[in-house]
């Protein structure tokens, strides 16, 4: 590996992890998406992470409403969520279409392969909307408790568990623990 690409990498993660130098802009001129100028978000999740305005980094975010994200003070990244944005998930109808019976909820909780998330989540409200939990579902979810949810865990997290008990996960954790 010659020194220029050795030098290119160390900065990529120096800059993931603690953000550009001190009075170096790099990519921070524009957001990313559109001309808005000095963006401050970044997402932790989102393939090939650059800074962009609040408003591109919600609608960049409206089908992967649970990423984190970053925002720059200046001096340092600090962790947040899409729902410090003012992002809002709404059920019950195609991502990006305004229902006109909202249900808003406070404080709803989330959980997935990459932890909790405190959302603001509208559940639809329409006269043939399904239920709560239904559109819980819907969304790849598991309403906890199904009746009148304020919690969910994401599909995914059902199958990491299935992955995690499975008999070929059970022999490699136990040939490798016995190393």
């Amino acid at each position: 590996m010659d020194a220029s690409y050795r030098d290119l990498v160390l900065e990529s993660i120096r800059q993931l992890e603690y953000g550009p130098r001190h009075g170096v802009v790099l990519d921070r001129v524009k957001c990313a998406e559109c001309p808005e100028e000095n963006p401050v978000y970044q997402c932790l999740h989102c393939f090939a992470p650059r800074f962009m305005c609040r408003d591109c980094m919600i609608h960049r975010h409206l089908h992967v409403p649970l990423h984190r994200i970053e925002f720059w003070t200046g001096s340092k990244l600090v962790g947040m969520n899409l729902n410090a944005l003012g992002m809002r998930i709404q059920l019950g109808h195609p991502v990006g279409e305004p229902c006109l019976f909202p249900l808003r909820t406070v404080d709803f909780l989330i959980l997935n392969s990459h932890g909790m998330h405190e959302v603001s989540l509208d559940f639809c409200g329409c006269p043939e909307a399904l239920s709560r939990g239904a559109q819980l579902h819907q969304a790849n979810m598991l309403p906890i408790p199904e009746r009148s949810p304020t919690r969910a865990v994401a599909y995914e997290v059902a199958h990491l568990q299935d992955a995690w008990t499975s008999p070929i996960s059970m022999r490699v954790r136990s040939t490798t623990s016995r190393r």
